[in-house]
């Protein structure tokens, strides 16, 4: 797996980085891929959404990066397609970690994913979330 970072504003309010850290991988090999994608410096034991998407570039018709700040989130903005969303909390250092399995398919090499969390807090903005900056990958390399 390949991993990158990418982001228009950068997510915004309190949030660190978004890291993914790779365990294990390589081109044609996987079985037994596990991602972990991780956050930091976020808000302590509060509750976290991992957004996961195949696109950087449009949601459900919508470009991205979104602009959240209609929501009352202003500087944030959505930067991956919410295709598919894991809730989580974060520990007591403002960390989270979340294991991703890779199918053994064929069908995924190749495939790329992004990712970015959100975590509820309050005093981020009116909206009442923070939003981290954004990971990609690709599957296989």
């Amino acid at each position: 797996i390949v991993t990158g970072f990418f982001g228009g504003m950068g997510g915004c309010a309190m949030i660190g980085q978004s890291l993914i850290n790779v365990k294990s991988g390589g081109r044609g090999r996987l079985s037994g891929v596990t991602a972990a994608l991780t956050l930091q410096g976020a808000v302590a034991n509060a509750p976290a959404l991992l957004v996961l998407g195949d696109s950087d570039a449009v949601w459900q018709g919508a470009a991205l990066p979104l602009s959240l700040a209609a929501l009352g989130a202003a500087g944030c903005e959505l930067l991956v397609a919410a295709d598919a969303t894991q809730l989580l909390s974060t520990d007591a250092s403002g960390a989270a970690a979340v294991p991703i399995a890779v199918p053994n398919d064929p069908a995924l090499l190749d495939a790329p994913f992004f990712e970015q969390f959100a975590v509820l807090d309050p005093a981020a903005n009116s909206f009442g979330f923070a939003f981290s900056n954004a990971g990609a990958a690709v599957v296989g390399y």
